[in-house]
């Protein structure tokens, strides 16, 4: 049986957020595909949201997320900020 994979997403309102939330990703050790080509994680721009706010998905398992969510919290804590995340399981 294969561990449950979650959605979510990261909304970024500026761009320091973008460059905090790829930080977090890269200290949490993703990487933007995994094995079999599927994405981990990808980012859509302003104009691929019909101008709603810029956004990453994401689509990992819950240890996945668990790292992230200890990176988000510590890019924010070294003065991060600007963006939102929720997970949709």
């Amino acid at each position: 049986m294969s561990e449950r994979i979650y959605d979510g997403v990261i909304f970024v309102y500026d761009r320091q957020a973008r460059s905090d939330v790829v930080e977090a990703f890269r200290r949490a050790g993703w990487k933007p595909r995994n094995e079999s080509g599927s994405f981990r994680y990808q980012y859509l721009s302003r104009s691929e949201c019909s101008g709603e706010t810029p956004r990453y998905l994401t689509h990992a398992t819950m240890e996945e997320v668990d790292r992230l969510a200890k990176a988000l919290e510590e890019v924010s804590r070294e003065g991060g900020g600007g963006y939102e995340s929720y997970l949709t399981g």
